[in-house]
């Protein structure tokens, strides 16, 4: 906590305590690695100090990043394929409404382990 004098205002040369790590948003880390790529030495130095980062947190970032890039284009295009048994659970479903129209399904006599949901 910062020192006060008598009069109860804070002493500007005591700095107050950290409550944690500092935590970084996703668009913070994007914009000081885009800013960090463009700058030559002397200004990446200036950037660390002006931020108050450590030049292990850009290669850190960097990292994440990349490794975000890989696997979003490792991902496939499209619509997730459709797990096969969403597709079983919905025909026990129907088994079961149409049961009472229809005659009696063999799914059901094998018992309960096939009519799983």
């Amino acid at each position: 906590m910062a020192s006060t004098d008598d009069r109860g205002t804070p002493d500007p040369q005591v700095e107050p305590r950290s409550t944690g790590p500092r935590r970084y948003s996703a668009e913070y880390k994007a914009r000081i690695l885009a800013e960090y790529e463009t700058l030559d030495r002397q200004g990446k130095g200036a950037l660390l100090r002006r931020e108050g980062l450590y030049s292990s947190l850009i290669t850190t970032w960097r990292e994440q990043r990349d490794r975000g890039a890989k696997t979003a284009l490792a991902a496939p295009a499209g619509r997730p394929k459709a797990d096969p048994r969403d597709t079983r659970r919905s025909n026990c479903q129907f088994l079961w409404i149409t049961a009472g129209s229809l005659k009696w399904p063999a799914a059901i006599d094998r018992g309960p382990r096939s009519l799983r949901w």
